[in-house]
């Protein structure tokens, strides 16, 4: 389905203070992302951008082993200048600029020797379309590192409640970047979280803002009919329920 990218907008501006505390899979994500590109990549970069730095879980991690002379940061939620600003401060990083706006339709700088992301580019809605753009504002050799997330992210959401996101295949994100890049690591891992009942999953889901599919409030009844199914489908033997991640890791060189 298509995002809406207002509500995507609102929803993390106002919960990227509570993302950072409840969002533990993607802060490691972030970090497992940041540890696999320093080991491939020089540790001093001329300019770089970040898209969808939110509350900076990659933007400390990539400049703990790594120095960007140039750094320009990107998010929807303006909020996200104050969370990564914080950041910056600690890692005395001075030398930056915030890109406020939706990165598949806002200018991005030219000649950029890196651009990485971590768990964003799943809300674009022309993802093959942001790789072209990627691919135009590096230079030789310049490299895209991302994370996203594949095709049983929340398939217990997509089953209960019938929403989801367009998860991209790790095959199918390679074959998306396979005519301008040259991949150099790709690798995918699943991860069940547990929770003592689906209404904590929809809390957990609300403080981390990822619960941007609909604007539309749960009423008692769907609510009701949400619990009764999530609970067939998805109830351990311990009596918790599950939510699955399946985070992807991509790093690509431009050809």
């Amino acid at each position: 389905m298509q995002t809406n990218k207002e509500i995507i907008k609102k929803r993390f501006s106002k919960k990227l203070s509570s993302y950072h505390q409840e969002a533990v899979v993607q802060k490691d994500i972030a970090q497992k992302l940041a540890d696999i590109f320093s080991q491939i990549y020089p540790q001093k970069i001329q300019k770089a951008l970040e898209i969808g730095c939110g509350s900076g879980f990659l933007t400390k991690a990539i400049l703990t082993n790594t120095q960007i002379e140039n750094l320009f940061l990107n998010d929807i939620a303006d909020s996200a200048q104050i969370e990564t600003k914080k950041i910056l401060s600690k890692l005395a990083t001075t030398n930056y600029q915030f890109l406020l706006g939706d990165a598949e339709h806002i200018d991005f700088p030219l000649q950029l020797d890196l651009i990485f992301s971590s768990s964003c580019l799943h809300w674009f809605n022309n993802l093959q379309g942001f790789f072209e753009k990627a691919h135009g504002h590096l230079q030789k050799d310049g490299v895209l590192a991302f994370s996203s997330f594949g095709e049983y992210n929340f398939e217990e959401i997509k089953h209960s409640l019938g929403l989801s996101l367009k998860y991209y295949s790790l095959q199918e994100q390679v074959d998306l970047l396979s005519n301008e890049f040259e991949v150099l690591k790709a690798v995918e891992w699943t991860e069940k979280i547990h929770f003592n009942s689906p209404l904590d999953v929809l809390k957990h889901i609300r403080k981390t803002g990822t619960n941007a599919l609909s604007n539309k409030p749960f009423g008692k009844a769907q609510l009701s009919l949400f619990t009764e199914k999530y609970l067939k489908l998805f109830t351990q033997e311990d009596n918790t329920v599950t939510l699955t991640y399946h985070p992807i890791i991509i790093i690509a060189k431009k050809k």
